[in-house]
């Protein structure tokens, strides 16, 4: 192909990959309006999971819990969060290892815990405290917005996001979600509202 061609499909790559960066700060930025429903997890997370079951060099498990367990969330959001970690625990493990990443369900009281362990090179001491950061990245193609942006959805719908590691074996990410209870909505919508006036104390 002559030089012409080359640079062409370049430059269309390039900003492609601008468009792509501009798009994912301003999701940042401002992020679209959520569609909360309710999700069983175990239905929805092992759905996400299957697209990476026996598809790649990576094995991926999934382990249930062993019962239902609901969550009020947005569908969309619950699988930009799962792929971000599932891809950047695959991203972790060196080429020249037997690399896997186990999923896994579980429940905490009132909480639902998803973890995504993997054997991969852990996170060096010295970038713990910033990977949840926005715009910080180790990937030369990253945007640097992936975590910051899963910590950002989890918050969201009022959980948390953790991790341990340990360099040269493998990194665990946790997430807690609040568990959600039709009965309990229900009750709650039906509570007598509190003795509270939004007048001040000087007016009558």
């Amino acid at each position: 192909r002559d030089l012409p061609a080359q640079i062409s499909d370049s430059l269309v790559e390039q900003i492609d990959n601008l468009s792509y960066i501009a798009s994912e700060f301003s999701n940042f930025a401002k992020m679209p309006e959520a569609r909360p429903e309710e999700l069983e997890l175990n239905e929805a997370v092992e759905r996400i999971a299957e697209l990476y079951i026996n598809k790649s060099e990576v094995s991926v498990t999934f382990v249930r819990w062993r019962e239902p367990l609901k969550v009020m969330m947005d569908k969309s959001q619950l699988l930009r969060v799962c792929t971000n970690l599932l891809q950047n625990a695959m991203q972790a493990i060196p080429q020249d290892r037997n690399g896997w990443v186990e999923i896994t369900l579980g429940r905490e009281r009132q909480n639902a815990i998803l973890s995504f362990r993997d054997n991969g090179t852990g996170i060096p001491a010295s970038i713990r405290n910033v990977i949840f950061k926005p715009y910080f990245t180790t990937k030369s193609s990253g945007t640097g917005l992936g975590l910051a942006m899963t910590k950002k959805i989890i918050e969201f719908w009022k959980g948390n996001i953790w991790f341990e590691t340990e360099e040269g074996r493998g990194t665990t990410f946790f997430i807690r979600l609040p568990l959600w209870d039709p009965a309990e909505e229900t009750k709650s919508a039906k509570l007598p509202p509190t003795e509270h006036s939004e007048h001040s104390p000087n007016q009558g």
